[in-house]
């Protein structure tokens, strides 16, 4: 059965802070990530300009907030994430989207070539968060990923930040073994780049090519991904990092909102196929999340209008139109992972909800599972607000959604 859920908002604001609901600001998911217990991370970022609404400029807020659930997307709990914003700086961030689960059960949280681990607290574990500009070989040595997707084996495959690339990432890399993080950066080894940018010689001394020497970006192996596509790489960005299996990874590289590419490489670098939308764009409304389905081997991307699913060899085995009338209240959500089991995971970020649909092991089991999570939204939605009375789609919820 499809299950439903609401993401709470951080109630403790609303007593501290002149904050007013009705308002229109910006609140919701900019990363998830599923443990292997099938625990749902969801950190939300949350910026209300206060002179907007001609209210005090005090008034401002600006923040974090990490919410866990179980695999049911029951039993909420909230942790607030300042000392990641604080050590972020003012303004809001696009650029930090990214989690990932480590080991050792820690929260791998990025932003510009800085990773920082994070407790279930909320408190920062451990720094790879240099920012020294004058000293680049130092932000080589001492920084991290700014990616990260943990593979079945429980390696990580990451992107790694290069200077001149203003520290976004470039280099795409994997961990010889499952990380310890206790214990440093570990050790990677080189895959692909998204593009050759200017050769200063710089050394990333935890990064290894295949035979084992540091990676120094004038000795580039093989071809990277913008002369696969053809496109210039100038401007292009890092939208993702999926591992399909121990053998694949997914990088998905969008540039100015204009092309795109969604690359399939294999555990050598090695490119092996490019996912055909057949049209469809990511930017419209931007779904640009693209997701893996370890359990079953596949590729799940959605669009406004499409839901596509490919093989790990980039085959298209499914494309649903969500402009049918069985499928059309989907159309509205955006794609967030998918679960260890195969579910996939969407969200609706105006109403604030979360919606999982049943596994498909079978392939043409996708499109009755689709129209029987739209028709359970529908209901569980209307019944959920009868008893909790969202405001402006935001779920206040204080006694059940806990402020760990």
């Amino acid at each position: 059965m499809p299950t439903f859920g609401y993401m709470p908002f951080p109630s403790p604001l609303l007593g501290a802070r002149t904050l007013r609901l009705e308002n229109d600001f910006v609140d919701g998911p900019i990363a998830t990530t599923f443990a292997p217990d099938g625990t749902l991370h969801v950190m939300c970022e949350l910026d209300y300009n206060a002179a907007k609404f001609k209210e005090p400029p005090s008034d401002d807020l600006y923040g974090h907030y990490l919410t866990r659930f179980d695999a049911s997307l029951g039993s909420p709990r909230m942790t607030m994430l300042a000392p990641l914003t604080a050590a972020l700086g003012e303004g809001p961030y696009d650029a930090l989207v990214d989690l990932a689960v480590v080991s050792e059960g820690w929260l791998v949280m990025s932003r510009a070539g800085r990773s920082w681990l994070v407790g279930e607290d909320g408190k920062i574990v451990r720094a790879f968060a240099v920012d020294d500009w004058d000293n680049k070989p130092k932000m080589y040595r001492e920084n991290f990923a700014v990616r990260g997707a943990m593979r079945p084996d429980g390696r990580i495959v990451v992107g790694v930040a290069e200077a001149d690339t203003n520290m976004a990432a470039n280099v795409i890399a994997i961990s010889l073994e499952p990380p310890v993080f206790a214990k440093g950066q570990p050790l990677l080894r080189y895959l692909t780049s998204l593009a050759k940018i200017a050769d200063v010689g710089a050394e990333i001394p935890y990064v290894r090519l295949a035979d084992g020497k540091p990676f120094v970006d004038k000795a580039r192996p093989g071809k990277v991904l913008s002369e696969i596509k053809g496109n210039p790489g100038y401007g292009a960005w890092l939208g993702g990092l999926c591992a399909v299996s121990d053998r694949t990874t997914l990088v998905a590289v969008y540039s100015r909102y204009t092309t795109f590419q969604l690359a399939l490489v294999d555990d050598t670098g090695a490119f092996v196929a490019e996912l055909d939308l057949d049209g469809d764009t990511p930017y419209k409304d931007d779904h640009l999340v693209v997701a893996a389905d370890q359990r079953h081997g596949r590729v799940v991307f959605k669009s406004k209008a499409h839901l596509h699913v490919f093989d790990e060899r980039g085959n298209t085995i499914k494309r649903i139109d969500l402009t049918d009338n069985a499928f059309k209240p989907l159309a509205a959500f955006h794609l967030l992972g998918v679960s260890p089991t195969g579910q996939i995971l969407l969200c609706h970020k105006k109403q604030h909800t979360l919606l999982l649909v049943d596994p498909t092991p079978e392939i043409k089991e996708l499109r009755p599972a689709l129209a029987a999570a739209a028709a359970h939204y529908k209901v569980a939605w209307a019944a959920a607000k009868k008893v909790h009375k969202p405001v402006n789609g935001r779920w206040i919820m204080a006694s059940e959604a806990g402020l760990g």
